[in-house]
């Protein structure tokens, strides 16, 4: 049996572990995202619970860094909507093909291709492929001066997605869905607090 000192040096290594853990864990090194805080709490995108979206805040930088992971092999792509349909959207599509990761910032005009940005105001930290899983990291400011990427506000967002099973990016199939959430609901982050940061990014 171990004697009182021991138990407690084993104690103690066993916290400073889990300190350690909980550290790399919330910095986002794992996954790219160095500068987040801290997640929000996860969100099924899709009522088969194959879509799933995480998001953080960079406090100093007013950015917010998005964590997609989808059941696909395929492209991916996650979407803001004005009304929860695609036309008028902004939005990303990437994956991870044979020649490595593509990534694109898009806007929408109709219910077709959407059209690359002449200005790409999203950043790719991390894509991957995991046990049938793409996770695509990626980061935003929160404020935007492009008009043709969609302004985040403290209301709900209408977020949409799509994807596909290769990495030929075309119709979904139907494989596609909205769903309408506040992403600043969870931190105590308001429009106020962004904008004293500084002005919207180009």
């Amino acid at each position: 049996m171990l004697n009182d000192w021991a138990h407690f040096a084993c104690i103690t290594c066993v916290h400073l572990a889990a300190q350690v853990c909980y550290h790399l864990c919330s910095s986002g090194s794992a996954d790219g995202a160095a500068g987040v805080s801290d997640w929000d709490p996860m969100e099924y995108l899709d009522p088969s619970h194959l879509v799933s979206l995480n998001w953080g805040f960079d406090h100093p930088q007013a950015n917010v860094t998005f964590k997609l992971v989808v059941k696909t092999t395929g492209w991916v792509g996650l979407g803001f909507s004005p009304s929860g349909r695609m036309p008028g959207s902004d939005m990303v599509i990437g994956g991870l093909g044979p020649n490595g990761s593509y990534f694109t910032d898009r806007h929408a005009i109709g219910n077709f291709m959407p059209l690359v940005d002449e200005q790409q105001s999203y950043t790719l930290l991390n894509m991957s492929e995991i046990d049938g899983q793409t996770i695509m990291t990626f980061r935003r400011p929160i404020l935007l001066c492009d008009d043709q990427d969609f302004q985040i506000t403290a209301g709900p967002v209408n977020l949409i997605y799509a994807y596909g099973l290769t990495d030929e990016i075309g119709y979904h199939q139907g494989r596609k869905g909205t769903k309408k959430v506040n992403l600043l609901r969870y931190r105590k982050v308001t429009m106020d607090s962004v904008r004293d940061i500084g002005n919207c990014h180009e």
